[in-house]
């Protein structure tokens, strides 16, 4: 599986939690992205210009903040989960 299919999968994964995700243009500099909750919506703003593997990072270690456990999540991307963690 490719990281294009991952990122695919984390998407899913996130809209399943109820997350919107929303790829805007931030300043690097001050933050990369990060999830919020807005007039009661779960949001998660990803910079537009981070490398697939830097999304993927990001979108892992901020859906890891909520509830997944009565989710399927196929055996590769969990792995993500936990080697992102240590």
């Amino acid at each position: 599986m490719n990281n294009t299919e991952i990122l695919k999968l984390l998407e899913e994964l996130a809209i399943k939690l109820g997350v919107e995700i929303h790829y805007v243009k931030l300043m690097p500099k001050y933050s990369a992205g990060g999830l919020c909750k807005h007039d009661g919506k779960l949001e998660l703003f990803i910079d537009s210009k981070l490398k697939l593997e830097d999304t993927i990072e990001l979108l892992v270690q901020e859906l890891r903040k909520l509830d997944v456990s009565s989710l399927f999540i196929p055996p590769l991307v969990r792995k993500y989960f936990t080697e992102i963690e240590e």
